[in-house]
């Protein structure tokens, strides 16, 4: 293991990846706060099914950052779910459509994407075409299952090599999960993409040689991940001090409300679970990783996704990653300041 200090931001552009639930919300906050600061360019938004469907994903992305003064970002509704299963989303913990108890009104139905865009994989597509165009790249932040960024290498290889950079938020490693012991939800959710972002070479992954397949990341050249996985996620935590900290430095009184209301019915899921009044922020988090605003420590990783046919008795390994040296490489973000990450969300959220 080494330690690193992530880079300062510097302006770049930035596709996310969303399936629009409670922390993704808190995420595009802050990616539309740094936007309309100038600091970033929110290039556009996709919404996959995950927490919710990917048409309330979109509903609701739309919803947040026209709260945040950004409906100029395009939002495109994307993948209903994995392609080799029925999606199953988790309203025990975001609530019915997403937002806690929020609903996101019906005017904000997400609209096509800019150039005509009306599906996720042509809205990627012209992003970075455009930014080729230009001399510039974009980093892509996938905060859902993989499903989406899985199509654009079978698509797209070619255009998933001239990213930026790839911040996934993702995986338990070498930890336990948050949906079974071994795996967290949006690993679990597409398990598949798993084990065709990360390969399954490696061993423990899959009982025969013959049956392991290569990363179709490392086969396009896309760059190494970074990925945030539940062990520094479920570190970083706020509470009802921290709405009402945000409160008095001035947050917009609309967005506020929603986000109270959001975060109640969080608070409530994570304190029936045992964790506690507060919430757990993985998405907020790994978009402060993406635009290199925060400080963590990182290993160099190879992991591997476990492979179904191996533990076709064993449900409880579905969307597990796990280190073997003969998987595919990963920068691994296993620990992180929360007190900086809360500061650097208070320093750029709407007001």
């Amino acid at each position: 293991m080494f330690r690193v200090t992530l880079d300062l931001m510097t302006r770049l552009k930035v596709l996310a990846d969303v399936d629009t639930g409670i922390d993704d919300s808190l995420a595009l906050v802050y990616l539309a706060g740094l936007h309309t600061a100038g600091e970033i360019e929110l290039v556009g938004v996709t919404c996959a099914g995950g927490n919710t469907t990917a048409a309330w994903s979109a509903r609701n992305t739309k919803y947040m950052l026209n709260l945040c003064g950004c409906p100029e970002v395009p939002v495109v509704s994307g993948f209903e779910g994995p392609a080799d299963r029925e999606l199953t989303t988790t309203p025990e913990t975001h609530g019915p459509y997403g937002l806690g108890y929020n609903l996101a009104p019906p005017a904000v139905i997400y609209e096509p994407g800019r150039g005509g865009a009306t599906d996720p994989l042509a809205l990627w597509r012209q992003v970075i075409e455009q930014a080729r165009s230009t001399g510039e790249k974009v980093h892509l932040l996938v905060t859902g299952p993989m499903t989406t960024y899985v199509a654009a290498l079978k698509k797209y290889p070619e255009l998933m090599r001239e990213l930026d950079g790839v911040t996934i938020m993702g995986g338990a490693v070498e930890y336990h999960g948050n949906v079974t012991e071994f795996a967290e939800w949006n690993f679990w959710v597409d398990p598949t993409a798993v084990t065709e972002v990360f390969g399954t070479a490696g061993a423990v992954a899959v009982e025969r040689p013959e049956d392991a397949v290569r990363s179709i990341a490392t086969a396009a050249g896309a760059p190494v991940p970074t990925l945030i996985p539940l062990n520094v996620t479920e570190t970083i935590t706020i509470s009802d001090v921290e709405i009402e900290f945000w409160r008095d430095a001035g947050m917009n009184p609309e967005l506020l409300r929603v986000l109270r209301r959001s975060l109640k019915f969080y608070f409530e899921f994570h304190q029936g679970v045992g964790v506690g009044y507060k919430a757990q922020v993985h998405d907020l988090f790994a978009a402060m990783v993406a635009v290199g605003a925060v400080t963590g420590e990182v290993e160099k990783m190879r992991l591997v996704g476990v492979d179904k046919r191996t533990f076709a008795d064993e449900p409880g390994r579905r969307g597990q990653v796990v280190a073997d040296s003969a998987g595919a490489e990963a920068n691994v973000v296993l620990a992180a300041d929360r007190s900086a990450a809360l500061v650097e969300f208070e320093r750029v959220f709407p007001r």
